[in-house]
């Protein structure tokens, strides 16, 4: 039987998360993103936190985790024959809350992504705290990309272990989803 890497998704994880029962998803969202999509997605989690989530410091960073991976679906997502979508959710889970976003990209780009989230899987609240400070003085603004600089942002966010997965869309593409959970501050 072939062992599952521990922080990897598997696909009836993610296939149980499309399938939340109504009261435990507070955004659910699969389609091409647009500027004004953007718009009314974070209105809608705004509006669902303000109802949901009674601390606003948990509210603050949970918005704040899902606008890093709006902005990064938007940017890193490829059209792949057609398809070019995106996906967003936020969700309760145990004691907490979840992020989960997915988009296209290309296989060429899998194993620096893989190798930069378990670098920073590798590291503790001090040592995310050391990156980010560093990669904000020594990025160019052109490299912030390569820097991983919105994947430290988020872990730091969170408080635990990013975890991934990779699904293939066609010979050059995969579908890359991202989970974060987070805890209730």
């Amino acid at each position: 039987m072939k062992t599952i890497h521990p922080l990897l998704l598997s696909v009836s994880e993610i296939y149980h998360i499309g399938k939340l029962r109504e009261e435990n998803k507070l955004l659910f969202y699969t389609d091409k993103i647009t500027e004004k999509s953007a718009g009314r997605i974070l209105k809608s989690a705004e509006a669902k936190f303000e109802k949901r989530i009674e601390n606003e410091v948990t509210r603050r960073k949970l918005f704040k985790v899902l606008v890093e991976c709006l902005i990064n679906v938007n940017i890193e997502n490829v059209n792949s024959k057609g398809l070019n979508v995106s996906l967003l959710t936020v969700g309760l889970e145990g004691k907490g809350f979840f992020v989960l976003a997915g988009n296209t990209m290309k296989k060429t780009e899998v194993v620096f992504l893989q190798n930069k989230i378990e670098e920073i899987n590798s590291m503790n609240e001090e040592q995310l705290k050391l990156r980010y400070k560093e990669i904000l003085m020594n990025c160019e603004l052109s490299k912030v990309k390569e820097s991983g600089l919105y994947l430290v942002d988020i872990a730091r966010k969170a408080n635990s272990k990013l975890r991934y997965a990779f699904f293939p869309v066609d010979d050059e593409c995969l579908f890359f989803v991202l989970k974060i959970k987070m805890r209730e501050d």
